[in-house]
């Protein structure tokens, strides 16, 4: 009976690693996708938070009893098995040069995301699911009391008695038999690629073509539960300070064109273009970085009350003043309101017609049971 389900098990392994080449390799390689690279990403991610093997680090997959590389059985599968696991190695890559991509992309500003939109769309929302999955399974996770905030239900753990590794979940008899570590995910390799998006929100908060940052926030969620303090006075402040700067500008913008608009200037309806369009990017800014914020301010809120510091006060103070702008700009808040208008309108056509339209990035600040921002609603920049 073992044997039976172990062998359904192997199938739907390699059923997925077809579906996880064909859906990259097909995105990467036509231009027939790339009006569809924000849902293909959506696909590839769900499909690494379940994947068995970690598929990333093909080196420890020997180590995996889910692997047919494990305990060198490779030769007992067919030509095809082999063909198709090493297929996928040459086809996405290794979890290091993943992450040094992301990086680069990062140092190269907003030219670097314009010229490489698939590193956003598709490869980011894989690896920030990959990510978090495989680390509840890692070197920092291998003690059984080491992660007790339940995230690492389904893991595996190291039996502090016999050093032997156990699974953390009742009936998970095959990653047991683990002969040595199943990946190298660690919080600082999450802590890297969130630095990077954080740096990449910054670099394109200027820019009028990065449609992405309406969906930035909900895929790079998930590693931001394993963010450390330092990365306030490196990341965090300065995007926050930034986009108040960028906050203030608008203010003044609005200021001039009530100015003009009384005076009945006959420059109001440029003036108004330019306003109109800087809320716009203000608000599609917020919406990429503030989901982020607010989980990480979450996260060492009760450090930080207990033993403020001036990266803090900064902080506080920054996105404090952002609100009193927020509260004093009407154009914003009619954008704001009209767009939640929208989403409401959208939302009750979907429980209607249950039909989910692709158009339009999504943005809705609901909260879902495991905390993180759901942003399911429709935003129009």
């Amino acid at each position: 009976m073992v044997n039976i389900y172990f062998t359904i098990v192997i199938h739907h392994i390699r059923f997925t690693v077809f579906v996880i080449i064909i859906v990259y390799f097909a995105y990467t390689n036509s231009s027939v996708f790339f009006r569809h690279r924000a849902l293909i990403g959506d696909c590839l991610a769900a499909l690494a938070s379940a994947f068995p093997v970690a598929f990333l680090e093909a080196n420890l997959n020997s180590n995996n009893p889910l692997s047919i590389t494990f305990n060198n059985r490779g030769g007992d599968y067919s030509l095809e098995a082999r063909d198709v696991l090493e297929k996928l190695s040459k086809t996405i890559g290794d979890l290091q040069s993943i992450i040094k991509q992301v990086e680069l992309l990062a140092e190269s500003g907003a030219t670097g995301a314009s010229e490489a939109p698939y590193l956003i769309e598709v490869t980011l929302p894989m690896l920030c699911s990959y990510l978090p999955n495989w680390w509840r399974k890692g070197p920092e996770c291998m003690n059984l009391t080491s992660c007790n905030d339940g995230s690492n239900e389904g893991g595996i753990g190291q039996d502090n008695k016999t050093g032997n590794l156990v699974p953390k979940t009742k009936g998970n008899t095959f990653l047991a038999n683990a002969t040595g570590p199943l990946t190298t995910v660690t919080a600082d390799l999450m802590n890297r690629v969130l630095g990077s998006v954080l740096q990449l929100i910054q670099t394109n908060i200027d820019s009028s073509h990065a449609p992405w940052m309406t969906r930035i926030a909900t895929r790079t969620q998930p590693i931001v539960a394993n963010s450390t303090a330092d990365m306030l006075g490196q990341y965090f402040l300065p995007v926050s300070e930034r986009l108040l700067e960028h906050a203030l500008i608008v203010e003044r913008v609005e200021e001039a064109y009530r100015a003009e608009k009384r005076a009945g200037s006959e420059s109001v309806g440029e003036r108004e273009e330019e306003l109109s369009r800087l809320v716009e990017i203000l608000v599609r800014n917020l919406f990429a970085f503030y989901p982020l914020l607010i989980k990480f301010v979450d996260r060492h809120r009760s450090a930080w009350l207990k033993k403020p510091t001036y990266e803090t006060q900064r902080l506080f103070s920054a996105v404090a003043r952002m609100f009193l702008v927020w509260i004093r700009a009407t154009t914003t808040s009619k954008v704001l309101n009209n767009n939640n208008n929208n989403n409401n309108n959208n939302n009750n056509n979907n429980n209607n017609n249950n039909n989910n339209s692709n158009n339009g990035n999504k943005i809705n600040l609901k909260t879902i049971n495991n905390g993180e921002i759901d942003q399911s609603t429709k935003y129009t920049a």
